[in-house]
């Protein structure tokens, strides 16, 4: 991944992060799950193109049965996640 997209991917996340109202359970576990993929960033480090799919498939069960919803702000920055991962996962 290039340098400049890990970095996007770190802003995006800390700002999805930041749009999460944390006295509601189903956001502290989507919190949970943003910070651990945050975690994973680095800059040696590249990501495994399981790891956003991961996080969108956890994401993605959590609105299924824990009652997650994302605010219209994250959902922006949802896309946009899934934007640079397509970037990455379709280029192999």
């Amino acid at each position: 991944m290039k340098l400049e997209d890990l970095e996007g991917l770190k802003l995006i996340l800390s700002k999805l992060y930041e749009t999460l109202d944390m006295a509601l359970e189903s956001n502290k576990l989507a919190g949970k799950a943003i910070l651990n993929v945050y975690r994973e960033l680095d800059d040696t480090n590249d990501i495994s193109n399981r790891t956003l799919l991961s996080l969108e498939s956890y994401l993605g069960r959590l609105s299924l049965f824990e009652g997650f919803k994302l605010t219209n702000e994250g959902k922006n920055f949802y896309e946009q996640i899934d934007s640079i991962d397509q970037k990455y996962t379709t280029a192999s």
